[in-house]
């Protein structure tokens, strides 16, 4: 398999270098070596099979030789999330990226983790999902928040909450989202599940309840679950 290497260029380039962690990635531990292929891609030009014309100095430099696909983006999609232990952040980074959420909001919650979030090492694990799963735009990570902004921040989207065993307003509002001209949003609570306070919030909000089930699910797991739903409907 040709592996895949996110890239700004264009196609007026001749030439396109490849350095950093790509170029150690694909020289030290691929072992590419020159007149190999490597495809070089981008939310902008789409996927380009490029050939290795030489490597100096953990520098790679590229021949672009022929277009493979245009760019196909998805729609937006948000996860709002509480801060989670980083084994678990990073298992939720991959997943959702390959199931198509284009913004990440982390938030500060009651039960939240309260450890450092180290933004730049969730973007190369976003990055790696990205070219493996053969997306061709690396989706963001936005500073981080409150719970209690989340309402007034995103209240142009379509929220939707999963609550555990959620009884009073309990709905899977899914029905016919993908015709509804709204940016869609996810919001999961930490491993802690919400406080009183913050699910009082969101029942009485206009956000939309998803019924994930009679268990209680892990926080990662949740996310999965509904990420898969919504994704499905709008794509």
């Amino acid at each position: 398999m040709i592996p895949r290497v996110y890239l700004q260029f264009d196609e007026l380039q001749n030439e396109i270098v490849i350095e950093g962690d790509d170029a150690h990635y694909l020289t030290n531990v691929l072992r590419k070596k020159e007149n190999d292929q490597i495809v070089a891609f981008n939310e902008t030009m789409g996927e380009h099979v490029c050939i290795i014309q030489g490597i100096k100095k953990n520098k790679i430099y590229l021949l672009l030789s022929s277009k493979l696909r245009q760019p196909i983006l998805p729609k937006p999609l948000q996860l709002i999330f509480s801060i989670l232990k980083n084994d678990t952040m990073s298992w939720v980074f991959e997943k959702a990226t390959e199931l198509g959420v284009t913004d990440f909001f982390p938030i500060h919650s009651d039960y939240s983790q309260k450890q450092p979030f180290k933004k730049d090492k969730w973007q190369k694990v976003i990055k790696n999902a990205t070219q493996q799963c053969e997306r061709f735009d690396i989706p963001k990570i936005h500073d981080i928040s409150h719970f209690n902004d989340i309402l007034s921040f995103h209240q142009e989207s379509m929220l939707f909450v999963a609550l555990e065993r959620q009884k009073e307003k309990e709905e899977n509002n899914l029905k016919n989202i993908a015709h509804k001209n709204k940016v869609k949003a996810l919001i999961v609570g930490p491993e802690g599940g919400w406080s009183p306070s913050e699910r009082s919030i969101l029942i009485n909000s206009n956000a939309h309840l998803l019924n994930l089930g009679p268990y209680i699910l892990r926080a990662e797991t949740a996310v999965i679950a509904a990420l898969s739903l919504i994704s499905m409907d709008i794509n």
